[in-house]
């Protein structure tokens, strides 16, 4: 079964640009509709869930000439790796500036494998929750569009 760009665009409750704003305001205001925008070749998708607060996928529906569906991939919105990345930022900051001062204290290395630890594990718990919800948001796409899994 063929899928339109019609079909995709017809999922979209509220029209929006894939923006810093747009996404900034839909975690500001817990907005969990079904957000996207269409153009001529393309349709991009994204919903903020409860749990996973900025850390979300946009999927990007593209079409061709006939506007038959010819790939679907995802991507982290934009709001959401400015807002890791400025909690990374911070975190190691905080955690880098008590490290300058223990610098000639003889536990330094043991200080500082803790704190690369404890990034690396802030790393991955932001990867794992952002792979888990885009997997759940492409199944759900998936079912409305009534899209098999193997196609």
């Amino acid at each position: 079964m063929e899928i339109t760009q019609k079909e995709v665009a017809q999922l979209i409750v509220i029209e929006k640009p894939d923006t810093f704003r747009a996404h900034f305001l839909c975690f500001l205001f817990k907005n969990k509709k079904l957000h996207g925008s269409s153009t001529e070749r393309e349709v991009r998708l994204w919903q903020q869930n409860s749990w996973t607060a900025s850390l979300y996928a946009v999927f990007i529906f593209t079409f061709n000439s006939q506007h038959h569906l010819i790939n679907i991939k995802a991507k982290p919105n934009i709001y959401g790796k400015v807002f890791f990345s400025g909690i990374f930022v911070l975190l190691f900051g905080f955690f880098s500036w008590k490290l300058f001062y223990l610098y000639e204290n003889e536990r330094f290395w043991l200080y500082t494998g803790i704190v690369a630890v404890f990034m690396i594990l802030y790393i991955l718990f932001c990867v794992i929750v952002y792979q888990s919800e885009k997997r759940f948001q492409r199944q759900v796409i998936y079912e409305k569009l009534n899209i098999d899994k193997t196609d």
